[in-house]
């Protein structure tokens, strides 16, 4: 159990650079009991363990069979203030053995569970911190070599585009790593991998990405992954290109034609031409589509939202 803790304006500078490795729980493996191991740098989440059971059933809890692990997770330390594992799992010790019924998976499995699926912003907080992971093998040598990526909520295929894309493109990079579901399963089984990394929710408030590095390279890296063209038209002799979304459900700008003026009038953006070319048109294109669009625009301005 490892915890870093800062409470200053350093505060991704100095806990992102701490130096730790999150390996597999110390001693020989046991394949009738769980054993687990927790790292909660403040704000970006993960944990390792062995035989780590769950149900083919979209819920977001969480099995451990053992009788040398605390009974609750309060005492165990499991979970802390902001750890990321509060609303994404639901741990529950079982001192008993695995049963024998129970589904084996071999190998390496990284589980992934958003508090909230068919959303974008929260599905990222689960999902992009595994860049972090696959960006730093020698520190998670377990989710950086995995077999398979287990969508513990909801199924692959029914996802928004936005979320089965960023998950094709970080099992790419975690090893090349398949991408199962609860569909995969008989239901309600109890399955028990044999080997887990877990990533919990990262805290969007101090953004998805370690540092700034680790975001250019997530950008650079997924607009080639999916063959995006970037349109740059930032100079000197050109103004930087603005894009004022409107979406088409409740949350929109009522006064979007007089924030695009009042843009424009600094003399430093052009918004007009690209903001009215997608009025209301972003949400029909594809997934690729929307890539491409918002990699090309250099401000970006919208209502909050999983928009």
């Amino acid at each position: 159990y490892t915890q870093a803790k800062c409470d200053d304006d350093e505060l991704q500078k100095t806990v992102y650079d701490a130096s730790f490795q999150l390996g597999l729980p110390a001693g020989p493996l046991e394949k009738q009991h769980s054993s687990f191991r927790v790292s909660s740098l403040y704000g970006m989440n993960f944990a390792t363990g062995t035989n780590i059971c769950t149900k083919a059933d979209h819920s977001k809890r969480i099995y451990l069979y053992s009788h040398q692990l605390p009974a609750t997770i309060e005492e165990s330390a499991f979970l802390i203030d902001r750890s990321g594992f509060l609303f994404g799992w639901q741990f529950q010790v079982v001192r008993t053995a695995i049963p024998p019924t129970a589904t084996r998976v071999p190998g390496t499995t990284i589980i992934i569970s958003p508090a909230y699926t068919q959303h974008v912003t929260h599905f990222a907080e689960s999902s992009i911190p595994l860049w972090h992971a696959v960006s730093n093998p020698d520190r998670y040598p377990v989710h950086s070599n995995a077999d398979r990526i287990f969508l513990q909520q909801s199924d692959f295929e029914s996802e928004l585009p936005w979320n089965r894309g960023i998950l094709r493109f970080l099992a790419y990079h975690a090893n090349n790593a398949s991408i199962v579901d609860a569909t995969s399963f008989r239901a309600s089984s109890l399955i028990c991998f044999e080997t887990v990394g877990l990533v919990g929710m990262g805290l969007h408030e101090f953004g998805f990405f370690a540092n700034e590095q680790e975001a250019k390279h997530f950008r650079t890296q997924i607009v080639g992954f999916f063959g995006v063209t970037v349109q740059n038209h930032s100079s000197l002799l050109h103004k930087s290109r603005c894009l004022v979304l409107q979406r088409t459900g409740s949350r929109r700008l009522d006064n979007r034609a007089a924030v695009i003026q009042a843009i424009e009038e600094t003399g430093l953006y052009d918004c007009s031409a690209w903001s009215q070319l997608l009025h209301g048109e972003l949400e029909k294109m594809s997934f690729q589509e929307q890539l491409a669009v918002v990699s090309s625009t250099q401000f970006l301005v919208g209502v909050h939202g999983s928009g």
